[in-house]
């Protein structure tokens, strides 16, 4: 989205499905078996931005300046710090937010421990 908040015309940015690294940060359990970069599959995927210090909100992995590793990207720069996997804190619980969507078939294989990590932490959180 551009400074006034509308989403950019697609002459300024489109990523209809291409591959894109994602640098990973901080130290989550959601992260675990995962290196320093995760390549996803961004077709038209939604892009979060997050103010520094939001409380309750920790991020996981942000698109460099960048990220295309595959495919074309028009407009990519438009990523550059833009998140793509977050988790927040909601009443008693947690969510986590995966803006690449990857439970998708296309998805990269790498993408999936994502998926397995969140459910087995949110399983041995429940337990006594």
């Amino acid at each position: 989205m551009d400074e006034a908040g509308a989403p950019y015309r697609t002459e300024e940015f489109y990523v209809p499905g291409s591959l894109l690294e994602v640098e990973l940060e901080g130290e989550s359990p959601t992260l675990y078996g995962l290196g320093e970069r995760l390549t996803v599959m961004f077709a038209d995927s939604p892009v979060l931005r997050v103010a520094p210090g939001a409380p309750g909100v920790r991020v996981l992995g942000r698109y460099g300046a960048r990220p295309l590793r595959s495919g074309w990207a028009w407009g990519q720069e438009r990523l550059s710090g833009g998140v793509a996997l977050a988790e927040a804190s909601l009443g008693q619980g947690r969510i986590h937010l995966f803006t690449p969507e990857i439970t998708f078939r296309g998805q990269a294989h790498g993408s999936f421990p994502l998926l397995f990590n969140a459910l087995h932490r949110a399983s041995a959180e429940r337990s006594p």
